[in-house]
Parts: C-alpha cells; structure tokens; sequence
C-alpha cells in the first residue's frame, strides 16, 4: 500500500507520489499504460488480486461489449465530484465539459487499468470512493445503462461495479475521461 507523506506545489498543480497530478480546480491528471488483454484475462488478473468484482461486472467483462483499447498510453483526466460543486449536473453536462477540453469518451477497459493501478488508499488520498469511468453506456443483464465503476472499498476488498446512469451527484465520486488522440 502507498502512502503519500508530503504533497508538493510545483506551479498550479499538487504533485503525489504514485504520479498523478491534481490543479487547484479539483481535476486529476495521470498517464496510465495499456496492454491490451480481452475481458476474460482481465477478470483472472483482477480477481487474483484480491479485487471483488460483481456480477454485472463479470457478465460485461465476458461480453462481445468489452474490447481491448488498442491505445497503449493513455491520458486520463478524473473531475473529482466536488469540481461540480456548485453546479447542477447530468452524464450529459459532465461530457460536455469534458469534450470542452479536449476529452473523449474512453474505451470501457480503462476501467480495469484504473482499478489494478491505484489501491483503495489511493483513492481515498486523491479525495474519492470511485470513478465512474464515462465510456459509452452499456445494457446490463437487467437492462439498466451503465458505466463501469472501480470503487474504494472500507470494509472488504477493492471492488468493482457499475453505476446506472441518470441524474448524478456525488461529492466522493469522480469521473474518468482521456484526451483526445487528435489532441496530441
């Protein structure tokens, strides 16, 4: 588990030990790398590390829904909960803030690179209990849209779930996009 002791200010940004970079505005940076794998390997590889993953989960990991991204770095960009703060907001204001930016909408396996890389701690360090990660919203096997979910977990494992999509607040989430690959 890491721990990060010290935070440091360089410029307008707070820069973490495990790499990512938060600005003043609530919004987190980081660059994750990708591998690839199809959602079976992905399942085996999460579950033995410990990560509870729900049953959605696993129905959508195994499903012609989940691709492997052929992107191999990523730049994520996470709005924590509270950069909304003072704003009312849906799936459909947060997008466009992000498309604002320069964001797209990810493959869902980020998702799982989220949730192998950071740990429980490191979400709750970085200031929130999931990500909503803000793919293109899927059918689950009861017909409710979602978007995978890694989540900070007190009481047991590191988990892995889905969140319906809908009217959304939430100060302790966050939500994932990368940037445009037209953008770099």
């Amino acid at each position: 588990m890491r721990k990060n002791k010290k935070f440091k200010k360089k410029g307008s940004h707070i820069i973490t030990a495990p790499g990512w970079k938060e600005s003043e505005e609530g919004i987190i940076n980081f660059f994750i790398k990708n591998d690839g794998m199809n959602g079976f390997d992905w399942l085996a590889r999460l579950m033995k590390h410990g990560c509870h993953i729900d049953k959605y989960v696993k129905k959508i990991l195994l499903s012609d829904y989940f691709k492997a991204d052929e992107r191999r770095n990523l730049k994520v960009t996470v709005f924590k909960g509270t950069y909304f703060q003072e704003r009312e907001y849906t799936n459909e204001t947060i997008i466009a803030e992000a498309e604002s930016r320069g964001l797209s909408l990810p493959n869902m396996e980020l998702a799982c690179l989220i949730r192998e890389r950071f740990t429980d701690a490191d979400f709750i360090e970085m200031g929130f209990s999931s990500i909503t990660v803000m793919h293109k919203q899927i059918k689950d096997c009861d017909g409710d849209l979602v978007r995978l979910s890694p989540s900070a977990s007190s009481w047991s494992s590191s988990i892995f779930t889905t969140r319906q999509s809908g009217p959304i607040y939430d100060h302790f989430s966050s939500y994932a996009f990368v940037e445009d690959d037209n953008q770099r």
